[in-house]
């Protein structure tokens, strides 16, 4: 009996989705100044919000580490600390297609961290 070409792709697609869909994530920061996941109750004076994203290939530690993405932000500022840190995970078209054309061997993925700086100070605002 003769395989279509679209059955085996199709089968290789269900296979590769299948193999992507089940994660267990794990997130790793080491920033030299304090990070915040929420909001603070003390005085500080907004410096700017940040949104770094960075994509990930073949990586089998199954944690994500954004300490790199952290510390390019506290280098570009003067900031004492980060508040509303967010971590998003996400998968692009390229991503997929990575993953697709490995069979899930990739394992890639995308990181995208966004949050404010922020600077302990005189001038500081009340956080609400």
């Amino acid at each position: 009996m003769k395989q279509s070409p679209i059955v085996a792709f199709g089968l290789a697609l269900v296979i590769a989705c299948g193999l992507s869909s089940c994660t267990v994530l794990k997130f790793q920061a080491r920033p030299t100044k304090p990070v915040y996941i929420t909001d603070l109750n003390e005085k500080y004076e907004a410096i700017r919000h940040f949104s770094k994203s960075k994509g990930i290939r073949f990586d089998y530690t199954k944690t994500i580490d954004v300490t790199s993405l952290l510390a390019e932000e506290f280098e570009e500022s003067k900031a004492d600390a980060v508040v509303n840190l967010n971590i998003k995970v996400k998968s692009t078209g390229s991503d997929f297609f990575m993953n697709l054309v490995t069979l899930g061997g990739a394992n890639a993925y995308t990181v995208e961290v966004e949050g404010d700086l922020i600077s302990f100070g005189e001038k500081g605002i009340t956080a609400s």
